[in-house]
């Protein structure tokens, strides 16, 4: 039935096409009439379709099944064990570190504190020396204005010699101090000698150390107080100076009070492993 269908509508379209092409073939013109031609016949063939081919169904892919993912087994007592372990050997390895840390730490503020001591006791040191300088100073200017004030009493009182009282007051003066002198060094060199001889001196002392040391003495020679002043950067032998020092049950002093006071209420000196020898 299709492929009369076809046919029939092929006829029709031939038809269709003869009779458009004799509507363009006219020209205008005056209608002549028509001649009658014998129309042509038309040829028709019978053109049979192929049926379309079936196309093969699509090929199905294979399912890839996944794999079943195995739950994940707990760690055995010893793989917990051992984590364990080495999570506390971490932890150590730690605290281990953070202590030493903290100890270097601690060392250099200690060290920082005894260079700090260190120069706060030569500070002090180079203090008290320019006090006693000063001191001097001021006892010698005091000693001449106290001769001038004598000899200006002198003078006020009429003294015809002068002159020569002055002269005998500064003999007076400089024998006073020649005096004072001797006494110093003989007073000096005895408690030098007293503390010496009670003094160990520690294997670690060096030759080129130097203690400086201030006592305070009561007018029968009894110590009252010891002070290093000067230390020589070795603690150990700083505290061997001071107990050396202490060991003295009474050191030698002048009896004379102004002497004293003026020399040996509080005295100042130095001590070196070197010069020990000296007093031995």
């Amino acid at each position: 039935m299709l492929r009369y269908t076809l046919a029939i509508f092929l006829a029709l379209a031939i038809h269709v096409a003869a009779g458009v092409a004799l509507v363009w073939s006219w020209d205008g013109e005056p209608e002549k009439p028509a001649e009658f031609k014998i129309p042509q016949h038309v040829k028709a063939e019978l053109v049979i379709l192929k049926k379309p081919e079936k196309q093969p169904p699509p090929k199905k892919q294979p399912v890839v099944k996944k794999p079943k993912q195995e739950k994940p087994k707990p760690p055995s007592k010893a793989e917990a064990e051992k984590k364990q372990k080495e999570k506390d050997r971490q932890a150590a390895i730690a605290k281990k570190k953070a202590e030493e840390a903290a100890e270097k730490k601690r060392q250099q503020e200690i060290a920082a504190r005894q260079k700090e001591q260190e120069l706060e006791k030569q500070r002090e040191l180079e203090r008290q020396q320019e006090l006693e300088q000063k001191r001097i100073e001021q006892e010698e200017l005091a000693r001449r204005e106290e001769l001038i004030s004598s000899f200006e009493e002198d003078l006020a009182l009429g003294l015809e010699d002068e002159d020569q009282k002055y002269k005998e007051a500064e003999e007076l003066a400089r024998q006073q101090l020649e005096k004072e002198v001797q006494i110093r060094a003989t007073y000096d060199q005895a408690i030098y000698g007293q503390v010496y001889d009670q003094w160990k001196v520690p294997l670690t002392a060096r030759d080129d150390m130097l203690i400086g040391v201030r006592l305070h003495l009561l007018p029968n020679g009894e110590l009252k107080d010891v002070h290093i002043f000067q230390s020589s950067g070795d603690p150990v032998v700083d505290r061997s100076v001071e107990r050396a020092v202490r060991k003295v049950k009474r050191f030698n002093v002048p009896d004379d009070s102004t002497i004293f006071e003026k020399y040996y209420r509080t005295l100042e000196f130095g001590l070196a492993p070197e010069t020990k020898e000296l007093f031995e």
